[in-house]
């Protein structure tokens, strides 16, 4: 009953749609294990966007702790776009300062809208892990971890957990550029 989860970005989809983040882990993990309804904390796609950042805001205000004056989750799990991006967070789209919780972002090549926690919120987690998989992402992960200014434009190299830990979980193949010196 004290496992909670949030969603860190949904596009502004049906949970029905296989677009839908929610809607994806709901039927790949959450219908087959015994989780209560209450315990989950979607993000609905199907309001208009300002309905539900204002939604999505009072939740995670009203539930979570507060670090520092924000809301600070036990522990963030987060992926990496084949373009750089993570939660909606896009490169050259981030406002690093933002003081509210949530953003509007919107896909640069579909012109798809998501809601997505700030970078500011993502990095008052207590803990933060990067999972990433795939020689198609060898790149980025070779720039986040490499040159500062070539880390700066993708937003997963300004995500850390400010008073805790960050991991980075990369299958062979994502580190695959990395250099051991």
């Amino acid at each position: 009953d004290n496992l909670h989860f949030w969603w860190g970005d949904e596009r502004m989809v049906e949970k029905e749609s296989a677009q839908s983040n929610f809607g994806e882990a709901y039927r790949t993990l959450f219908q087959h294990v015994p989780i209560p309804e209450e315990n989950l904390h979607p993000i609905n796609g199907a309001n208009e966007l300002s309905i539900e950042q204002v939604h999505a805001e009072e939740e995670i205000v009203s539930k979570l702790d507060k670090h520092e004056g924000r809301p600070c989750f036990d522990w963030v799990l987060l992926g990496l776009g084949e373009d750089g991006h993570t939660a909606s967070l896009f490169p050259g789209q981030v406002d690093y300062e933002a003081q509210s919780n949530w953003v509007a972002a919107t896909h640069p090549e579909t012109g798809e809208v998501r809601l997505s926690l700030s970078a500011e919120t993502l990095c008052n987690a207590r803990s933060i892990a990067f999972v990433v998989t795939g020689a198609n992402k060898a790149e980025i992960v070779r720039d986040v971890f490499g040159d500062e200014e070539e880390s700066e434009q993708y937003p997963a190299a300004n995500i850390f957990a400010f008073d805790g830990e960050t991991q980075w979980l990369l299958d062979e193949a994502a580190a695959s550029l990395l250099v051991n010196d």
